[in-house]
């Protein structure tokens, strides 16, 4: 085992090595954490932000790129477009740094910014201060809709419904335009405007498709308290497919990209590649573990390699108790093949994370609830099914016998994670993920 450790420190002193950025001097470089401290003590309340009505504390995730620049990876969901235009620009003006680790914790970090302590006291009796907040979210009948992509989720949705008017000639259309619109308290759609368009047909159409929009589920604060949310979305707009169909494309800023250059030297490590390297399977890298390793313990793993620009594995460490799923583990990485990481067209070496649990074949027994006990709030169970017999009623459940875990025992929860969603899991940790009930469209 401390092998294994020193083996991670000693890759990770190489990684950081190769992975400073290529301008000036690696070490007299800010590390990311010591960046989110230089945003937060930066950022000022914006002038005309109180004509919004509501202001709270804005969470975003930045990172760098391979030669140093910060930019925003999680994009800006903020109460208004004031803060998001502040933000965007301090971000902007923020010096080059370097990674303090090779962990997502330190390829990326979330940064906070709490605008009502940065409020002058002539505003805050016109101004509704909240803490930290989830954006609201606009939910596609069939599509999963997660946290931080509700307005990518309406630009879809426009882009579904709106047509050219019929009486012009829309072929070689294309306009660049913002949507103004305020999610309520409610959900609806207030205060819709379409600012920058060049035709007054189209920016009437939009406009009328924009208040027929179907309802958002609201913005949440800590404490479930729905926040009304002002948006400006900038698009680009033009004919598809040669007819009266339109193509909506979202506008991102450059202090919202990675950069798109090539490291002068394709031997060192992207910690924050372009493009990720991908696991050259159907199933995804965990998942493939996870069907091919049997235990009858319940063990923990952890590690990672370097994905070389051939799609080989190399510098592979791993962390375990049991010598033996190690070796296992190894066997399988080695011999795993993948897709390099590209950064700039080029492909690049990247450092490829994981972690898991392993656990014995779960079966699935018959086990009688306890009585006088909320059953749903006291046990977790992936499954569950109730059913009568006779006077009693029992629970189909899933438990672990070869490690003596049944429904009233507190069965292993196990999560896997697989790089995707990273931005999520760390925007809104801390902040209550409970289902909010859809709403029926018509």
């Amino acid at each position: 085992m401390k092998w294994k450790i020193l083996g991670l420190s000693l890759l990770f002193c190489c990684a950081s090595a190769n992975a400073q950025p290529a301008v000036g001097q690696g070490d007299s470089l800010l590390t990311l954490d010591e960046i989110a401290e230089w945003i937060s003590g930066h950022v000022r309340f914006p002038e005309g932000a109180s004509r919004y009505g509501v202001a709270g504390v804005e969470r975003f995730v930045v990172s760098s790129a391979w030669d140093g620049r910060v930019f925003i990876t999680s994009g800006v969901n903020t109460l208004s477009p004031a803060f998001e235009r502040e933000i965007k620009g301090v971000v902007s003006r923020a010096p080059r740094c370097r990674f303090g680790g090779c962990g997502m914790d330190d390829i990326y970090k979330l940064v906070e910014v709490d605008f009502p302590s940065l409020m002058p006291d002539t505003l805050r009796e016109d101004v509704l201060c909240v803490g930290r907040h989830l954006p609201p979210r606009f939910p596609l009948k069939g599509e999963k809709s997660g946290y931080l992509d509700g307005r990518e989720a309406f630009v879809k949705w426009l882009s579904s419904r709106f047509r050219f008017p019929r009486h012009s000639d829309f072929s070689g259309y294309c306009d660049t335009l913002s949507l103004c619109y305020t999610v309520s308290e409610e959900g609806c759609m207030e205060d819709v405007r379409v600012e920058g368009c060049g035709n007054a047909s189209v920016r009437s159409e939009l406009e009328r498709l924009l208040k027929r929009s179907p309802l958002w589920e609201p913005a949440l604060t800590e404490s479930r308290r729905p926040v009304p949310v002002s948006v400006e979305e900038r698009v680009v707009i033009r004919p598809h497919d040669g007819g009266r169909n339109a193509q909506f494309a979202v506008c991102v800023d450059e202090v919202c990209r990675n950069s798109s250059s090539a490291p002068s030297d394709l031997d060192m490590i992207v910690l924050n590649p372009e493009v990720r390297s991908e696991y050259g399977s159907d199933k995804s890298f965990l998942r493939t573990l996870r069907d091919s390793l049997k235990v009858d313990k319940r063990v923990r793993y952890a590690g990672f390699f370097v994905v070389e620009r051939d799609g080989s594995v190399s510098n592979l460490h791993i962390e375990t108790a049991d010598s033996l799923m190690g070796n296992a583990l190894a066997a399988l990485i080695v011999r795993s093949e993948w897709l390099p990481a590209l950064q700039g067209g080029e492909k690049v070496r990247s450092i490829y994370t994981f972690s898991g649990v392993q656990s014995p074949p779960a079966r699935y027994v018959y086990k009688a609830p306890p009585y006088r006990i909320g059953l749903s709030d006291k046990l977790n169970y992936s499954h569950w099914r109730s059913f009568v017999r006779g006077h009693s009623s029992y629970s189909l459940v899933k438990a672990y016998p070869e490690l003596g875990l049944y429904p009233e025992d507190t069965a292993p929860q196990i999560k896997y994670y697989d790089g995707v969603g990273d931005m999520e899991l760390l925007m809104t940790r801390g902040l209550p993920l409970l289902p909010i009930k859809k709403k029926v469209r018509k």
